[in-house]
Formats: C-alpha cells, sequence, structure tokens
C-alpha cells in the first residue's frame, strides 16, 4: 500500500455546507506532496492479505482512530478491484470526508484531474465504525483516493492511495476493418434487482464512547453540583467541555439549564446519566451527548433560533404523554450542519418539531415511537435510516410557510404511522423505505400538487443498528 498524503487538506464541503453520501469529489482541494512508499505493519507492499494501518499521529490527546483496508495491493501503487476502508473514529467532534480523482493516463503519479465519484461512504457512526468503499468505472488510467479526518478548523489525510489500470485511455480514431461475418447478438443481461431491504436503522446506544478525562474543562463530580453552576465558569467567548460523572443526582439543577455561550460540548461520563429539568441551547456549536431525560413537561431540548450547528446525540428522551415535545427547534433560526442523530426519543405528543428555519439539519439513526406526530412540521432536514413505530402520524411535511425541503429516505415505518403531505404545491422525495402497510396505505398525499413520492420502496424492514 502507498501512502501518497501526509498533509492537511482543505474541504470546501466541510466549509460550506454539509455531509454528503456519496462524497461531491469536486469540493475537495487537497496539498499534496510527492509520493512517497510505505511499508505497513512490517508487510510488504505487494502482500495482497488484508492490511492494518497504523495511522499518522493527530494533536490529540488519545488514539482518534484505527484503519483496516480490505483490496488487492501491488508493487508501487494498489491494483484496480473493489477497496474498503474501515476506519473507526473514537471521538464524536470528528468527521471523515472523502473523495477520488481519476486520470487517463495510467502510472503511479499522484493526480487531482479530474474527480471521480466513485468513493462512497456507506456507513457513518460518528464515533464508531465508518466504512468507505472504491470500485473505479473506468478500465484504463489511474485513480487516486482520499480520506481526511477533522474537526470544524482542518482535516488531514489519513488514507491517500493511488490505484492503477496499467492501461492508458487511447482517445485515437478507430481503425477501419474490413467487416467481418455477423455474429449472433447476445441478449443483455437485466438489471440488478433493487435490494429487499436498506441499510441499518435506529439509535445504538451502547456504541456512547464517553470523552477522555483529560479532555475535560469542568469534571462534575459531587452529587449536589450543578450543570449551570460549571456553566458560568467555563469562557463566555469560546466555551468549553463540562463532563458529567455518574455520581451527579440533579439536586443542584432545580429550573432550566439555559446554555447561552458558544461552543459548549455538555457530554456525560457514562451514558444514561439523568438530567431533570429542559435545557435550552441558545448559542452555536453546542453539544449535548449521553443523557437521559423524563417526567419533564413542555419542550424537553429546545433549541433557539441563533444556536446553528447543535448536536444532540447519544440521549434518551421520554416524554410525559400527549403534552410536551421531545426536540424542539425555534422558528426563523439558522441551523446548517445541526444533527439529531443516535437517540431514543418517546411518548411525546411531538418527538421532534421543526418550524420554519435556514439550513438542513440532520436526524439520523434515532428511534421514534409512541407520539402523537414522530416528526411535526418538517422541512430543511435530512431524516435518514431512523425508525418510526407506534406512531399516530410518522411525519408530518410542510413546505407552505417554509420553501425550505426535506428528504426521508431508507427508513423503517412499522405498524402504525402515516407520512402526510400538508402542502399545496410541493412533492415529499420518500422514496427507498421500509412501510409495514405498503407506500400507498401509509402516505397522504394533499391533491391536487402536494404528493408524496413512495417508490421505489423496500419489500422487507431493514435490520436495527
Amino acid at each position: 500500500m502507498r501512502r501518497l498524503f501526509v498533509s492537511t487538506i482543505c474541504l470546501l464541503a466541510l466549509a460550506c455546507g454539509e455531509d454528503t453520501n456519496p462524497v461531491s469529489p469536486s469540493t475537495i482541494t487537497p496539498v499534496v506532496s510527492e509520493p512517497t512508499p510505505t511499508v505497513v505493519n512490517d508487510k510488504p507492499i505487494n502482500d495482497t492479505s488484508t492490511i492494518q494501518v497504523t495511522p499518522p499521529e493527530l494533536p490529540t490527546q488519545t488514539q482518534l482512530y484505527s484503519i483496516e483496508h480490505v483490496g488487492p495491493t501491488g508493487n508501487e501503487c494498489l491494483e484496480m478491484g473493489k477497496h474498503t476502508w474501515n476506519i473507526t473514529v473514537t471521538d464524536e467532534e470528528y468527521r471523515l470526508r472523502g473523495a477520488s480523482f481519476h486520470s487517463e493516463e495510467a502510472g503511479c503519479g499522484i493526480t487531482t484531474e479530474k474527480p471521480d465519484g466513485n468513493l462512497r461512504n456507506t456507513q457513518t457512526n460518528l464515533p464508531g465504525l465508518n466504512v468507505w468503499e472504491w470500485e473505479g468505472a473506468h478500465s484504463c488510467g489511474r485513480y487516486q483516493v482520499d480520506v481526511a479526518i477533522g474537526n470544524e478548523e482542518e482535516f488531514t489525510t489519513i488514507v491517500g492511495v493511488v490505484i492503477n489500470t496499467g492501461v492508458d485511455c487511447d482517445h485515437s480514431p478507430p481503425v477501419v476493418e474490413e467487416p467481418e461475418e455477423e455474429e449472433p447478438e447476445v441478449p443483455e443481461e437485466p438489471e440488478p434487482p433493487m435490494p429487499t431491504q436498506g441499510p441499518p436503522v435506529g439509535s445504538r446506544l451502547s456504541s456512547y464512547i464517553p470523552p477522555s478525562l483529560a479532555s475535560c474543562d469542568r469534571n462534575l463530580v459531587v452529587d449536589d453540583e450543578s450543570i449551570e453552576f460549571y456553566l458560568d465558569q467555563l469562557n463566555p467567548f469560546t466555551g468549553g467541555k463540562i463532563c458529567v460523572q455518574p455520581s451527579y443526582t440533579g439536586v443542584g439543577d432545580t429550573a432550566t439549564i439555559r446554555i447561552d455561550t458558544p461552543g459548549i460540548k455538555l457530554r456525560a461520563m457514562q451514558q444514561g446519566i439523568a438530567i431533570p429539568v429542559p435545557v435550552v441551547i441558545s448559542e452555536s456549536d453546542v453539544v449535548v451527548s449521553g443523557f437521559s431525560f423524563s417526567g419533564i413537561s413542555g419542550s424537553i431540548i429546545r433549541v433557539d433560533a441563533n444556536a446553528s450547528r447543535f448536536e444532540i446525540r447519544n440521549n434518551t428522551i421520554t416524554g410525559m404523554g400527549t403534552s410536551g415535545i421531545c426536540i424542539f427547534t425555534a422558528t426563523a433560526g439558522v441551523f446548517g450542519n445541526s444533527t439529531i442523530e443516535n437517540n431514543s426519543i418517546n411518548n411525546c405528543r411531538t418527538g421532534i418539531y421543526t418550524e420554519d428555519h435556514l439550513g438542513t439539519i440532520t436526524i439520523k439513526h434515532n428511534d421514534i415511537y409512541d407520539h402523537v406526530a414522530g416528526i411535526g412540521d418538517l422541512s430543511g432536514a435530512i431524516v435518514q435510516e431512523n425508525e418510526f413505530s407506534r406512531n399516530q402520524e410518522a411525519i408530518g411535511y410542510d413546505l407552505d410557510f417554509d420553501p425550505n425541503p426535506a428528504v426521508v429516505n431508507y427508513n423503517n415505518f412499522l405498524t402504525n404511522g402515516d407520512i402526510k403531505n400538508y402542502s399545496s404545491n410541493s412533492i415529499l422525495d420518500a422514496e427507498n423505505n421500509y412501510f409495514e402497510k405498503g407506500g400507498a396505505a401509509q402516505t397522504i398525499p394533499n391533491p391536487p400538487l402536494g404528493d408524496i413520492d413512495y417508490t421505489p420502496e423496500f419489500g422487507s424492514p431493514a435490520p436495527h443498528r
């Protein structure tokens, strides 16, 4: 295996938008250095067995990631075939970006000539296992594949390889030959059938990885200490990380916890530590991760309008029946690059309520169940790989007051719960989902122009994560 890049790369996709799948390579501008042969874990580079890559050290206090490559190798660069990189990330504050490029000239030199678009992120868990797969579409020239890790400030390349076909692409005029006797036509093979089920869905709270104690700016240990008290101690301009130990009882927090400092990371040192009061996020770049909420009326977690780039992850949020909202995003917000992921959200009037806003919220890998409405007033969101069950209405979609569209793909819609379009002139993309009673029975359009595109649909439910 040949490591081509060890330099930091600027990812315009990170700076200007949100995650894509597959990644659009035109948004990546790598800063490259000359290729250098690499021996990995004492294995010769022509060894065709599975290669365990020891990644370069990043400026963090713990090992951030590990890489396993599966695929054909070669002498100076990799050979054509299917290549898979299994990358395990241990800190949820880091992200992965990737891109691939193609040159019409064969060889082992670096290239960024043409975006290739064949690198796909087929499994995402942050933190956890991330699977990147590549298989070239051309049988000539050479390819370059890059994957980088980083936070909001900079990214560092951890996978940088060239894959060589060994043959230049030939665009010379065809040679005119004498016509030969025609051979009988061979019928084309039919296209492969659509998969019967989507990728795994729902939350997996057991995958939660607490922060290292050394990374905590404040460590809440005493049982009667207050989260609000520690918030007041952090820098009002840059924030910091507050780590809550299992000994926390919530006795010191008797009123709503208001996070009005940017950059606050409120993390549990063990998944499921209970917070007994509502949380209001009023500033940008705030993370709430690893807690449980129950016995709270009204909005349990509320995101105010000026709180962009928020993250609500790895929580159990249980309401009090037909009143209240589990997660509420306020009207007129700018919520680009915001995430609601890997939560168990249940027993509220509305599980997630997205009022009119700008930007796109990613709602992924959640269990959303036992609500009057699973997601209400949906707009401006990517809803993927969730499991909806036992909701009177799974999703209510409405663009009449917010022209910011949403997509709903690769989810399970079990038992009851319809998708209803309240918009008068918008079509909701709800392709590639599993509907237990069928897409026709579990989608309610708003004729004549408010419709739901639910085909194709999967024939069996996706497995739960």
